[in-house]
């Protein structure tokens, strides 16, 4: 039935009764079901006639379904005693619901707050709380208030199942700000609790803005010159909701202008503002122009908004100011330019124009120049000369040309006149003007020199004792007589005459003529002379000609080698004679050249003395020894300068045979290599080869040894350097040395087959190793093994289990919620405890300890190789990481994504089977996965750990301890599938490598590599529930793991394998989520197993015991899961294993990075550190790059927080950062400081750092860096 509606069911007997039957009909369950009638009578007659039974359900407040039961009992006849029953179903037709009134709310900015109401719909099933938030945008002007009686904003209203219908008030305000637009927000109200969890529902504010917008201008008036330029300010009187162009409107006329932004080229006819600078003057320059008139003009200048675009409260805005521009204009006659400079013979112009507009007609004449060959016309198309222009009201602005003339004279002198400009009529009577006029003359003073009456432009050649006439006049008439005096710059080579010449102005353009001779001389150089020609008086004093006279001699210059082509040998020499075939004039130089440098030549100058120029000079050739063999070319240059032998040279072609051999150089003749270890030699080349070159190695015992590179390849360009050849010993099973002759045979160009040995002995390092040897580091190894994978499936079987949708992390044990209250503090307290609690423990210990001390460990945990130390080593404590675990939902498509992080730790203990010696261990762990929840029901996911272990065991009774140490790094594949009848199965996969180290009490250590791999596949069935909270389900898994060596550095660890398998069946008793308190639930489970091991050490079988806990506090986001595993008992004697947990859970920060981050991941290479690993940009350290050699190949975990806040326009986030790694660069990193980030372009770091490792001084630095992307 429904709510508030009836049904009915009828009731018959199924025989004839024997007498009379009363039918009873009693009702059990909720008080909202009524039954009518009561009671039903039946007797012989009617038996078979079915009787309506009424079932009716009340009205109730709440929305919960009800249950109830009829029964049926009879009486009388042979009916007595008979019972029946009717279930009763009672649908409620309430929903639940959140009324708020009035909705939507509107509130006045700045106001008083305005009320609404909230109550709930329907009665509760138990107390729910409403949480009040904004969503969508957020609008920080507008603030709420659940309860005004308490100080500070309340968020939430709490109702009970008694107050449920009361309606509860909520004060909403809205802050005065600086716009003038309406705002609006939405407010979310969250329920939780009862069934009411997860309802929701949204108010929406409507904020009515108090601000009234309008234009603000600095000025109402404002006086300015004529063109000249003034300004004013204008700027908005609210914040608006979008940007406003204010337009600036031009006055009629055009001369004056409005430019809103003088920064940019050109006139802005706007201004624009934006919601950030609306605030802040904006420069108006109002420019004028001049006009043509003597009067003062006033203008009104307009500033407006659109009233069609921009925000809506700015539309139609507008603002003005009264502009007044003062005239000053003066009556004149303007002339354009007021000089000219024409050069004679040509012509130029000027323009004339009024400097004010006249009333009426006005001429202006132009008076006659003085020098008569200055001419001017004011009007070309008339004929002759017009000297008058004339200007009216309307043309007095408009230029009008004159042209002057300088007309061509026969003296070059230059010339200056001054034209007068006189002007009449309509106010204009009286003004004048001038224009200077500077004629430069083209005639200019010079010398024309002519032979045959034809201009010389080449030089006069003459033979010697040839004699040439030259004719020389003056090119202008010059203002007074002109004597031109003539010189020979070498008169013992050539002379001339006459020496003077004497020009009028009356014969200043005839030619008069001189003669030039030239000497005959005893050498054999020929001479090159100038005739100078000077002239003197008038405008010709200082003027000059020149004239040049080559003289070709009749004698010629040699040199005389004793021999032009030359044979030498390689490093050995020859000589050459070198003579003079005329006498020179002076000292002469011979210098020596080669083309290619396959010879020297000594001395590289000869000098033959004017004196004795006539005996000869010996040349010493040597053939230069090089390292191929190739003969060479070369050619000898001599070039001899000075006495008269200037650019001659001669060549002497050189062959020079070279004496080199082809063979392969070694570094050595023997080569000793360590098994397991390396050794090189070095290969080169004896001589340059003609082209490439290719060296092998042939012959090699590929069982003994490795080479590196086993191919060389040298060409011309590198074949002077030496190579590299890396020996690598190989491990065998023998304790022998191994000799194996190394032969390498060059091939290509001149060195084809071409051969060399080297003699190499691998040296063996090994020692016999003991069965009982390799069955101890097996069965160690197996134990390894066996604890991996159950460490694994009790990590990752947490996942198969976990809830979905909560965030958890652990810090230092500190339980943290993110971006809950007093998150920060927490963390902060427990990475201090954490750190802190270490170096207390060791100064407590030894008071000398250092900062190395405190940071080669990882919290508490004393660290070797990055790693931390192994059982029965210096340490007295271990503790768990700073960041031991961590969930983190990210959503996902169709259900939830996951990413998650665990630490789990689990130890062995037994003893050999076959060797009755103890062992006992210990393996750490760190997982790091990622997985997806499906709406089926179906989880998949990935994972990577990083696993470090470690264990002591001896051989022999009484003897010394082994030590071994182990580390791993694993992917993990896994899947969760549900299965029909609530059953589970599930599938986990692993494969990975690492490495193994064994140190002996010798000291003699071993490192072999590592590889495993494991599989997981389990089931869980539900059986039955025993009473309304607890169920029972039926449990099972069988996997296996296997792990093996591939190489070794000692043969201890080579070719080790080790397998074991589990095989597990249990129950598993799970109890529903208990309330422990007002705000904590708990929801515990408890397992027993019986368990069969396989494997050739720890055997047999084995009950186990497992426990966990996960306490929830849902108002709080906030969670712990807490598990145990023990093995209670097993058939191995003395074997032991246990492994426990703890994880936190709660939610994530928000998307912009406000509250806790946390971070944890594997790294491998090299790491990196910012600003103080940058250190090779100023200078490498080699120790530095020795350290970062190291790391190239390390691997690492590295672990982060950080909680940020709102800081100004940024977010300001304190925070840390450690790392550890392993290998041969172990190293342990602590970073911690401030980050301040603005947007996506702004980043700034403070932090200091703390380093120590294997190799590394323990350091600490401080930096600080800024970065900025553009």
């Amino acid at each position: 039935s429904s709510s508030g509606a009836d049904n009915t069911f009828t009731v018959v007997l199924a025989t004839q009764p024997s007498d009379d039957v009363e039918v009873q009909l009693t009702r059990s369950g909720s008080g909202d079901v009524s039954v009518s009638p009561g009671s039903l009578d039946f007797t012989t007659t009617n038996w078979s006639t079915a009787q309506t039974v009424t079932l009716s359900a009340a009205e109730d407040d709440d929305a919960v379904d009800d249950e109830a039961t009829i029964s049926i009992s009879t009486t009388g006849g042979d009916y007595a005693g008979l019972t029946a029953q009717v279930d009763v179903d009672v649908e409620d037709n309430d929903e639940i619901g959140i009324t708020v009134q009035p909705s939507p709310v509107v509130v006045r900015e700045g106001g008083a707050s305005s009320r609404i109401r909230v109550a709930l719909v329907t009665q509760p099933s138990a107390p729910v709380t409403l949480t009040l938030s904004q969503t969508g945008s957020i609008n920080n002007d507008v603030e709420f208030d659940t309860d005004s009686t308490q100080t500070g904003s309340q968020s939430t209203l709490s109702f009970t199942t008694q107050n449920w219908a009361q309606q509860q008030p909520v004060e909403i305000s809205a802050k005065d700000d600086t716009d003038s637009t309406d705002d609006t927000a939405s407010i979310l109200l969250s329920a939780q609790g009862g069934d009411y969890s997860g309802l929701t529902t949204t108010v929406r504010v409507d904020v009515t803005d108090d601000d009234r917008p309008n234009l603000v201008v600095s000025q109402g008036e404002l006086t300015v010159d004529e063109g000249e330029s003034t300004s004013f300010t204008v700027q908005l009187s609210t914040q608006p909701s979008a940007s406003v162009t204010v337009g600036l409107t031009v006055p009629e006329g055009g001369e004056v202008t409005l430019d809103g932004d003088a920064v940019q080229s050109g006139v802005q006819g706007a201004v624009v503002f934006t919601d950030q600078n609306w605030n802040q003057a904006r420069v108006v320059t109002v420019a004028t122009l001049h006009d043509d008139d003597a009067v003062d003009d006033f203008h009104t200048l307009s500033l407006s908004v659109s009233s069609d675009s921009g925000p809506a409260e700015y539309r139609g805005a507008s603002a003005s100011v009264s502009l007044t521009v003062k005239d000053d204009e003066k009556p004149g006659i303007s002339v354009t330019p007021a000089s000219l400079e024409i050069t004679e013979g040509s012509s130029k112009e000027f323009e004339v124009a009024l400097t004010s507009q006249p009333p009426s007609s006005v001429v202006v004449t132009i008076a006659q120049a003085a020098n008569a060959f200055i001419e001017f016309d004011t009007d070309a198309d008339s004929q002759g000369s017009q000297s008058e222009l004339r200007f009216n009201a309307e043309n007095w602005s408009t230029g009008q040309t004159v042209t002057v003339t300088a007309l061509q004279d026969v003296d070059s002198q230059d010339a200056e006149e001054t034209l007068r400009l006189s002007s009449s009529g309509s106010g204009y009577n009286g003004y004048q003007a001038g224009v200077e006029v500077t004629v430069k003359d083209d005639d200019q003073p010079a010398l024309e020199l002519t032979r045959n009456n034809l201009a010389i432009s080449d030089p006069v050649a003459l033979d010697e004792g040839e004699s040439a006439t030259i004719g020389v006049r003056l090119v202008s008439r010059p203002s007074e007589a002109v004597v031109v005096s003539l010189s020979s710059s070498d008169a013992d080579a050539v002379t001339v005459s006459p020496r003077t010449l004497d020009f009028t102005q009356g014969n200043w353009g005839v030619v008069q003529n001189f003669t030039v001779t030239g000497a005959d001389d005893a050498d054999s150089v020929d001479e090159e002379v100038q005739i100078s020609l000077t002239t003197s008086g008038g405008n010709y004093e200082g003027r000059s000609a020149s004239l040049q006279v080559t003289v070709d001699d009749d004698e010629s210059a040699g040199l005389n080698i004793s021999q032009t082509e030359l044979t030498v040998v390689e490093g050995e020499n020859k000589t050459l004679t070198v003579t003079l075939n005329n006498q020179p004039v002076g000292d002469v130089t011979v210098d020596l050249t080669t083309s290619s440098g396959a010879v020297t030549v000594s001395p590289v100058q000869l000098v033959f003395k004017e004196a004795s120029w006539s005996g000869g000079l010996d040349v010493t050739v040597s053939g230069v020894d090089d390292h191929d063999r190739v003969d060479g070319e070369d050619v000898i240059l001599l070039t001899a300068s000075g006495g008269g032998y200037d650019r001659i040279v001669e060549r002497v072609t050189v062959t020079v045979q070279d004496d080199d051999v082809a063979a392969l150089k070694l570094s050595d003749e023997e080569l000793n290599v360590p098994e397991g270890g390396s050794a090189s030699f070095v290969v080169s080349l004896s001589v340059e080869p003609t082209d490439s070159v290719a060296v092998a190695i042939a012959g090699i015992d590929a069982s003994a040894i490795l080479c590196i590179p086993d191919r060389l390849s040298f060409t011309r360009e590198n074949w002077t350097q030496p190579q590299v050849i890396t020996v690598i010993g190989l491990q065998d099973d023998d304790t022998d040395d191994d000799d194996s002759p190394l032969n390498l045979v060059a091939s290509g160009a001149d060195y084809d087959g071409i051969r060399a040995q080297l003699a190499v002995t691998v040296v063996d390092q090994d020692e016999a190793v003991s069965e009982a040897e390799v069955e101890a580091a097996e069965g160690v190894l197996e134990e390894f093994g066996r604890t991996l994978l159950g460490s694994t499936v009790d990590v990752i079987a947490r996942r198969f289990g976990a809830l979905p949708g909560r965030a958890a992390a652990d810090v230092g044990g500190a339980e943290v919620e993110v971006g809950g209250e007093g998150a920060f503090e927490r963390a902060l307290q427990g990475a201090l405890r954490h750190f802190g609690g270490a170096a207390g423990a060791e100064r407590g210990a030894d008071d000398t300890a250092d900062a190395a001390d405190h940071l080669m460990r990882l919290g508490s945990i004393r660290l070797r190789d990055g790693r931390p130390l192994r059982l029965g080593q210096s340490a007295t404590e271990r503790r768990d990481p700073l960041l031991r675990e961590f969930t983190y939902p990210l959503g996902g498509p169709g259900g939830e994504t996951t990413a998650w992080m665990r630490f789990n730790r689990g130890e062995f203990s037994g003893e050999f089977r076959e060797l009755g010696q103890g062992y006992d261990g210990s393996q750490d762990g760190i997982w790091v996965g990622i997985d997806q929840r499906f709406g089926n029901g179906v989880l998949f996911g990935a994972a990577v750990s990083e696993n470090s272990g470690d264990a002591q065991y001896s051989i022999f009774s009484g003897g010394s301890s082994i030590l071994m140490d182990t580390r791993l790094l694993m992917v993990m594949p896994y899947i969760e599938i549900p299965v029909r009848g609530g059953g589970m199965l599930s599938l986990i996969l692993g494969s990975g490598g690492g490495e193994i180290d064994s140190l002996e009490a010798d000291g003699s250590k071993s490192r072999a590599y590592l590889s495993v791999q494991m599989f997981s596949l389990g089931t869980k069935w539900p059986l039955t529930r025993l009473g309304r909270r607890i169920s029972l389900s039926l449990t099972g898994s069988i996997g296996s793991s296997r792990l093996g060596t591939s190489c070794s550095t000692q043969i201890a660890l080579c070719g080790l394998n080790s397998s074991g398998g589990r095989m597990s069946v249990g129950v598993e008793l799970a109890h529903d989520e208990m309330q422990m308190s007002r705000n904590w639930k708990m929801t515990p489970r408890y397992a027993m197993s019986l368990r069969q091991d396989s494997g050739s050490q720890s055997k047999g079988g084995g009950m186990e015991l497992s426990g966990s806990a996960s306490m929830a506090a849902p108002g709080d986001r906030f969670s712990i899961d807490v598990g145990l595993r023990w093995l209670a008992m097993h058939a191995t004697e003395a074997y032991e294993e246990w492994g426990g947990s703890v994880e936190l859970q709660l939610r994530s920060r928000d998307e912009a990075g406000r509250g806790l981050s946390l971070g944890l991941g594997p790294q491998w290479g090299s790491s990196q550190s910012d600003v103080l690993q940058r250190r090779g940009a100023f200078g490498a350290d080699p120790r530095e790059l020795q350290r970062m050699r190291g790391e190239a190949g390390r691997a690492a975990m590295r672990a982060s927080a950080g909680y940020g806040v709102d800081l100004w326009a940024g977010l300001l986030t304190p925070f840390a950062e450690y790392s550890v790694s392993g290998g041969e660069a172990a190293s342990s990193r602590l970073q911690g400081g401030l980050r301040y980030r603005s947007g996506e372009t702004l980043e700034g770091r403070l932090f200091g750092e703390w380093e120590t490792g294997q190799g590394i001084q323990p350091q600490s630095r401080i930096g600080l860096e800024l970065s900025r992307r553009f």
